[in-house]
């Protein structure tokens, strides 16, 4: 166990001052912006924003005394009053630096499902992949673990072949895929697999167990919450595109019914075929139906593949599966 001595030790000195000083008081920010009111306290914004510290609230002002004394006595407002990221409350800046130009999430929905779809100008390219390389998470074959694909069926049980992705001609839309364009959809585990394919009472399913056959390069919209400040290039524009990241992440996850529009893929599969133009592989993704479990979408379909199929038989609605 490693114990950081801060009467020794000052490694983390430079980098907690520089994150800190993003931030401005209550005062400092009024004096710009008058009508500003996204305030909170610096502890708040340690815990809740970033999770850095997994500390009482209260004890967390005297780890920081302790870590950067020197930031500390210069900046003792920060510590006292309310705080905010003084670009946060300048609209230059949020326009320059947000990922979505018109700036509310709704309007770009609205905008790509009735007005422009193919030539849309609402994203800052530029910015959005600036932002994305601090999800960027490398799946090696040595570590990455077995997912899982499930299918429901009217026979025994699939063939090892037919677990794969669709082919084009069968492809239908999918949260990260148009029609036509196969994306392989992988649960990481047999329980989040048959919830996702939200089989019913007695359905029998066949489930897929794949392997990762190549290393590759992904984004990773999980834990968009806990993301380290000291990974991030531009801490101030991640900050002002966090409601965005977090929207996004949402709807990648979110829960369609059988019988939703496809217009409704339509946001989530601009921004998948954007990532995937940047050369990434696939994204991951939080699965709504099972909170302990996650999704891939892959892109690269030739990265995995399938090992093993065991046929199982839905016995309740809690998706408890058995193999028959």
């Amino acid at each position: 166990m490693y114990i950081y001595n801060t009467e020794v030790n000052s490694e983390l000195k430079e980098l907690f001052s520089d994150f800190l000083s993003i931030y401005s008081s209550y005062d400092e920010i009024r004096e710009v912006a008058p009508s500003f009111d996204n305030f909170s306290s610096l502890k708040e914004e340690l815990i809740d924003t970033w999770n850095i510290f997994n500390l009482d609230k209260e004890k967390i002002i005297d780890l920081i005394k302790g870590i950067c004394p020197e930031f500390y006595i210069e900046n003792s407002d920060l510590f006292s009053k309310s705080v905010a990221v003084r670009e946060s409350a300048q609209d230059t800046y949020i326009k320059e630096h947000s990922i979505l130009k018109c700036n509310d999430w709704d309007e770009f929905v609205t905008e790509i499902t009735t007005n422009i779809r193919f030539n849309i100008d609402l994203f800052n390219k530029s910015i959005f992949k600036d932002v994305l390389a601090a999800f960027e998470e490398i799946m090696d074959v040595e570590v990455t673990p077995h997912y899982f694909r499930g299918r429901i069926v009217d026979k025994l049980s699939y063939k090892i072949d037919e677990m794969g992705a669709p082919p084009k001609e069968q492809s239908g839309n999918g949260r990260a895929n148009p029609k036509g364009i196969p994306c392989l959809y992988l649960a990481s585990s047999e329980k989040t697999c048959a919830m996702e394919i939200r089989a019913g009472l007695h359905d029998k399913i066949t489930i897929g167990e794949f392997a990762l056959e190549k290393e590759i390069k992904i984004i990773n919209l999980i834990n968009i919450d806990k993301i380290s400040p000291f990974s991030i290039n531009n801490v101030r524009a991640h900050y002002v595109n966090k409601k965005y990241l977090k929207r996004m992440s949402a709807e990648l996850s979110k829960t369609l019914g059988n019988n939703s529009s496809d217009l409704e893929y339509l946001p989530t599969q601009y921004i998948a075929d954007f990532i995937k133009s940047l050369g990434y592989d696939g994204i991951k993704f939080k699965s709504t139906l099972d909170p302990k479990g996650h999704n891939l979408a892959i892109f690269n379909l030739g990265s995995f593949d399938c090992k093993y199929v065991t046929p199982y038989k839905v016995e309740n609605f809690d998706v408890s599966i058995g193999i028959f």
